[in-house]
């Protein structure tokens, strides 16, 4: 079976960390650090870990939106999998943990196939190819996480990689950041928490990896053999420093004028912002 084509999306979007129940703390490079999101998902790690086909049950039943995940959790402490730092976790936050330990087990190497297509589980996301209107905001944001997922799938395999709340995640934030602008357009509520931004793009990277290999979609990163256009922008205010952005024309047609100038002016807070129309959640 032939490589996962690749795509480069170079950072320039500063994201914001929301303080919440499940996020707490400022990013963190420290091994072990008392950090909530980090604890959600060590648990999420851990089912997978110790019961898969638990694991695959609970992303079956679990809710896609903001619903209490408690009985998921209370499941995971009988399982030796508890935490006392995770309290109050959403279903999309410990669904997003769940697909986040599948994905680095069932895709270790990027552009490579899995270990084993049969042991992959079905996810059953909204994709932003579905028809018809979306019912709800959750499935608008899942609609819009695939969009950015399969614009740039390279970078949202990286931050399912990195570790949660830490440094090396904003920054991959931070490389999603155009592809999140220019896809604004299927949601009309993006939220700005990390933790919850994770959640949706890792449920989406492993529900589009696993479509991929198992054949269900061709291509990723936008219509296949769409050129890509790189451009150029001051690195916060900056003459000396430049940060490239790489994306299709299409893509960039659908940033539009004011965004892009918006990026190079303000470091592209203000303009994630203004686009997307976003509030912390």
């Amino acid at each position: 079976m032939h490589r996962l084509k690749r795509y480069s999306l170079p950072a320039f979007l500063a994201l914001t960390w929301v303080s919440t129940a499940a996020l707490g703390q400022e990013p963190s490079d420290k091994k072990g650090a008392r950090d909530p999101a980090e604890a959600v998902y060590r648990v999420g790690a851990c089912l997978v870990d110790r019961d898969r086909q638990l694991a695959a049950r609970l992303l079956d039943e679990l809710p896609l939106g903001d619903e209490s995940a408690d009985a998921a959790i209370a499941a995971a402490s009988a399982s030796g999998c508890g935490d006392p730092r995770v309290k109050e976790v959403t279903s999309m936050v410990l669904r997003g943990a769940l697909a986040q330990r599948l994905y680095r087990i069932d895709f270790p190497n990027f552009g490579e196939p899995p270990r084993s297509l049969a042991k992959l589980v079905r996810l059953e996301l909204p994709v932003e190819a579905d028809e018809g209107e979306a019912r709800d905001r959750f499935e608008q944001l899942y609609r819009w996480s695939d969009c950015v997922v399969r614009n740039a799938p390279e970078h949202a395999a990286k931050l399912v990689a990195s570790a949660a709340n830490s440094r090396q995640e904003r920054r991959l934030f931070n490389s999603l950041g155009p592809t999140m602008v220019a896809c604004r357009s299927l949601a009309t509520y993006i939220p700005t928490a990390a933790v919850t931004l994770r959640s949706l793009l890792a449920q989406s990277t492993y529900d589009m990896f696993r479509r991929y290999w198992a054949g269900e979609i061709r291509h990723v990163g936008g219509n296949a053999g769409e050129p890509i256009v790189c451009r150029s922008f001051s690195s916060s205010g900056s003459r000396v420093q430049k940060d490239r952005f790489c994306m299709t024309k299409r893509m960039w047609e659908k940033v539009g004028f004011e965004t892009r100038q918006r990026m190079a002016n303000e470091g592209g807070l203000g303009a994630f912002r203004s686009s997307a129309g976003a509030r912390g959640n």
